[in-house]
């Protein structure tokens, strides 16, 4: 039997349309892959409108209190004219402010609103082990509890103006350490890194060193030091423990770029490059591996889950890059994956709740949480 021309486009028309529709199912099952949605909060009204977001690394933050309840911080623009300010010295009337919200996840509301006045463009807050809040504005840390009292308040003063400090917390063991990268006079580059307990803001130990000029990010507890290093156009990851004089270098290779060190307990740590993930362990041995690109992970407060989210190329230049989350469990296991996830947020962010069981997703403003059902 002949077929015309006109059916024959209809049928390849109708072909593709059940494709189509197929691989959105598809993507729909991918996306739902062990994991159930339980709550999709928009937090424009208890933080600020998208517009008013001002520049901040991240531009957004989120966090679990418990399993459930859970913290998303950003930094707002305010109303009123712009004025100068002293450093460290903050202003009700500054332009910036740092705003938080706790949610009840049992309800999907906003129960708690914090609000404090910042400068700078690296403001954060963070939820200790103890359920505090460890708030960051540029060269100021404080600690607050729940009821807005504080805690504590460290001013930190570099050595230079224009030197950076580097704030990593370990929530695992309950640390927080803060870097200088300085010069001594002749021309030495020095790094010292304060171990903090979380909650006080008191010094538990202090790494002082001799490093490579390349030194970008160093992490660490009071019992092991770690860092990346970028030497002459190769990346390396280094070591040191208690009474160690020189670093040691346990792993190198080439990537666009390095995310960690970030703490499991005191003597294991998570770092990622552009090609995997890696868990490294006391002796500075992988001990568990996984081939993704990492451009961000975060982990749950029992040490044992991470979630790792990166950009997937698109099959087509007519679909935008999707985002792929996986998550890990014990022995370094995927118990869930999210794929094609829109990316529709220049600078999301996801969280893992204390056991593992729950993940947050924020972007634009917007959490969403899921239940991992391994």
């Amino acid at each position: 039997m002949a077929v015309d021309g006109k059916n024959l486009r209809i049928g390849t028309l109708a072909f593709c349309l059940v494709l189509f529709v197929f691989a959105i199912c598809s993507s729909s099952r991918a996306f739902a892959a062990n994991t159930r949605q339980l709550q999709s909060v928009d937090l424009r009204g208890a933080l600020c409108d998208a517009a008013q977001v001002e520049i901040n690394k991240p531009l957004a933050g989120v966090e679990f209190f418990s399993e459930n309840k859970l913290l998303a911080y950003t930094v707002c623009q305010t109303a009123g004219e712009p004025m100068l300010s002293i450093r460290g010295d903050f202003k009700p009337s500054d332009s910036k402010h740092l705003r938080a919200a706790i949610v009840d996840l049992a309800t999907g509301k906003v129960e708690q609103h914090f609000d404090w006045p910042t400068q700078g463009d690296t403001s954060s807050v963070s939820v200790t082990s103890k359920g505090n809040l460890l708030v960051k504005r540029k060269d100021v840390l404080e600690t607050y509890d729940l009821q807005g009292k504080r805690i504590a308040r460290l001013i930190l003063k570099t050595a230079n103006f224009h030197d950076p400090l580097m704030m990593i917390p370990a929530y695992v063991v309950g640390t927080m350490t803060v870097t200088e990268v300085a010069m001594t006079t002749s021309g030495m580059p020095i790094t010292a890194t304060l171990v903090l307990d979380e909650d006080t803001l008191q010094p538990l130990f202090r790494w002082s060193t001799k490093n490579e000029l390349e030194d970008r990010v160093i992490g660490a507890s009071s019992a092991m030091a770690a860092a990346w290093q970028d030497v002459r156009g190769e990346k390396r990851i280094v070591i040191r423990k208690s009474g160690d004089k020189d670093w040691k270098t346990i792993w190198t290779g080439s990537s666009a770029f390095m995310v960690g060190p970030q703490f499991l307990d005191a003597y294991r740590f998570v770092m990622a490059t552009d090609k995997e993930i890696m868990v490294f362990n006391r002796n500075g041995d992988v001990e568990a591996r996984a081939s993704l690109k990492a451009q961000q992970y975060a982990v749950a407060k029992d040490g044992k889950h991470i979630v790792a989210a990166y950009t997937e190329s698109s099959p087509s230049a007519v679909f935008a890059p999707s985002i792929r989350i996986d998550v890990f469990g014990a022995s370094f296991q995927r118990t869930a994956t999210l794929a094609n996830f829109a990316n529709d947020a220049p600078d999301f962010r996801v969280a893992l709740s204390p056991d593992g069981d729950k993940l947050a997703i924020l972007g634009n403003l917007h959490v969403k949480v899921l239940g991992i059902t391994e």
